[in-house]
């Protein structure tokens, strides 16, 4: 989101797809807390970056790490605190 999350921070994420839409809702604080960011992408659009029928999407729980300085003492680190995943 534009105004971020802070380090240590907890936030909680909901991604659903229905059909061709994806929509991620970001809170601060758990489920129930402050929507700080929304948004969705038509995975048919034209020039969306999803509008391939070869390919598959997935999602993953976890982080893609930032980290580039090699530092043998350097990590990522990530904790759930709940992970939901329903398929309907």
């Amino acid at each position: 989101p534009a105004n971020g999350i802070a380090l240590n921070e907890v936030f909680s994420y909901e991604i659903s797809n229905v059909g061709a839409r994806i929509a991620v809702i970001i809170r601060r604080g758990d489920k129930d807390g402050e929507i700080i960011g929304h948004n969705f992408v038509d995975m048919v659009a034209e020039n969306s970056g999803y509008d391939r029928t070869d390919e598959w999407n997935y999602f993953k729980a976890g982080v893609y790490t930032q980290n580039n300085t090699g530092a043998a003492d350097d990590f990522d680190q990530a904790t759930f605190y709940r992970l939901d995943n329903t398929h309907n």
